[in-house]
């Protein structure tokens, strides 16, 4: 019996690369309007400086990159601060802490005034907009009590992508999607506790471009293959006869013997007196 073990070894490589296209230049300015009407609430009020103080963290705030401006709406509007108002993150999160909630009145919701308010006083060259790229985001807890129709056109003539978030069940989607640069670019959350996650989420992608990056996965596959491979021996017991021949030989001595005879036979011719002798050898 024997046993052999064969072991191969594959290799594959998997190369994947992901390209993400950069929609802004480096140089973005972002705004932020947003609804402190009556129905939304200190507590929600909170839950909105928390969402806007962790999207400040998570870009990069300078002069040469983005700049950021922000401004309040009930019926009224507040532009608390405009793009070159700061120019680091510190000092934008520090305007945003100390904003206070009025409660002293049960505000309704003018979002038309306030995106004509966006449009001519925020998105403004005297107020740091560089007019190049530009995100406006739209955040509203509600149905807008005024006619953003007429508004909608004044913002969009800035050329500023707009992202419309609606927060709780009392939004108007229809609205929403009409303010929004494109329908998709409709934000709808059921909470405010879920707001910090989405703008976050939101300007962290649109924000920081993801260059093109390529992912090599190495897969190495082991293939062992043991082969056992029986032999059997079938052994052939052969008994060879020898018949041992023994010849005997005889060795005969055989002795010639020669006798030499010599007959002798005279012949007399009278007439010629010839003698011939003849002599005849017989060998036995």
């Amino acid at each position: 019996t024997s046993t052999s073990t064969s072991t191969s070894t594959s290799t594959s490589i998997t190369t994947t690369t992901t390209t993400t296209t950069c929609a802004f230049s480096s140089e973005i300015d972002i705004a932020f309007v947003v609804d402190v009407s009556g129905s939304v609430g200190n507590d929600n009020f909170e839950l909105i400086r928390e969402a806007l103080v962790a999207a400040i963290n998570a870009i990069d705030i300078s002069t040469d990159t983005i700049r950021v401006a922000l401004m309040r709406y009930h019926v009224e509007t507040f532009i608390d601060f405009v793009f070159d108002t700061y120019t680091n993150a510190m000092d934008v999160i520090s305007a945003i802490e100390v904003l206070q909630y009025d409660t002293s009145s049960n505000f309704g919701t003018a979002t038309a005034a306030a995106l004509y308010t966006a449009s001519i006083n925020v998105l403004s060259e005297s107020e740091g907009w560089r007019g190049n790229d530009t995100i406006v985001y739209v955040i509203t807890d509600g149905k807008s009590q005024d006619d953003v129709e007429q508004a909608i056109p004044f913002l969009k003539s800035k050329g500023a992508y707009v992202v419309a978030v609606g927060v709780t069940d009392q939004i108007d989607v229809t609205e929403l999607e009409a303010i929004a640069s494109d329908p998709e670019e409709v934000i709808t959350l059921t909470a405010f506790d879920d707001l910090e996650r989405a703008i976050v989420g939101d300007v962290n992608v649109r924000s920081n471009c993801v260059q093109p990056t390529t992912t090599t996965i190495l897969t190495t596959t082991t293939t062992t293959t043991t082969s056992t491979t029986t032999t059997t021996t079938s052994t052939t017991s052969t008994t060879t006869s020898t018949t041992s021949t023994t010849t005997s030989t005889t060795s005969t001595t055989m002795t010639t013997s020669t006798t030499s005879t010599t007959t002798t036979s005279t012949t007399i011719d009278i007439t010629t007196s010839t003698t011939t002798a003849t002599t005849t050898t017989t060998t036995t």
